[in-house]
């Protein structure tokens, strides 16, 4: 079963959510937080994305860098953006 959620759009330059990856993802009961980013300027920007853990230290995984052209979007579970984590069940904030 797949369920989805919608929030309002904020803008700004820095913003901290909490994220939470547990169990395989395609399999019955697993949860994978999606974010979805978009680009509203009519110049390119880079996006970072830092993990950290839930007391606010580092999650021992690099930042991840992207550039969104303008009025561009993009929209994953998280750890696609972090193709490195091979955790099962862990909270962070990203």
């Amino acid at each position: 079963m797949d369920s989805q959620a919608g929030v309002p759009s904020i803008s700004g330059t820095a913003f901290r959510m909490y994220v939470e990856s547990s169990g395989t993802g395609g399999q019955p009961g697993n949860i994978q937080t999606g974010l979805a980013v978009s680009n509203t300027s009519s110049a390119a920007a880079t996006v970072t994305f830092d993990l950290t853990q839930m007391d606010g230290s580092p999650a021992g995984l690099p930042p991840v860098s992207m550039t969104l052209q303008p009025f561009g979007q993009t929209a994953k579970f998280w750890a696609n953006y972090f193709q490195a984590f091979q955790v099962r069940s862990k909270e962070y904030f990203a």
